[in-house]
């Protein structure tokens, strides 16, 4: 009984390391400025934003990636975005080099946000 539960145990390991592995690189959070990570969600509007593989939240918006295509350091991603009452869809690119991602996008201002630790 001992053996089995050790077998199933590390298995369950394997799979968490696995899927942690599957992270891309801009997963994590990332700020406009780096004294925005210590903010907490409530207090201020300056805070950080959470990247997943699959999905940014922001103050205020969030974005659901329908496509993410690249990847090495660049990532071109289509989204359907959220915020104030309205939906729409987006397109915009990430490049990360190493504590800063760069957000693109065409006919905004481009973002370059600070890893958050």
């Amino acid at each position: 009984m001992l053996r089995y539960a050790l077998l199933i145990s590390l298995s369950s390991l394997c799979l968490i390391h696995a899927a942690t592995a599957q992270e891309p690189a801009y997963a994590g959070r990332w700020a406009n400025e780096a004294a925005w990570c210590r903010n907490k969600l409530g207090t201020t509007d300056e805070i950080a934003m959470r990247f997943t593989a699959r999905r940014v939240d922001g103050f205020e918006f969030y974005c659901s990636f329908d496509r993410v295509g690249g990847g090495n350091g660049r990532w071109d991603i289509a989204a359907t975005c959220h915020g104030e009452g309205m939906t729409e869809k987006r397109r915009f690119s990430l490049a990360r080099d190493g504590d800063v991602l760069v957000w693109s996008e065409r006919g905004k201002p481009t973002l370059r946000l600070a890893r958050c630790r």
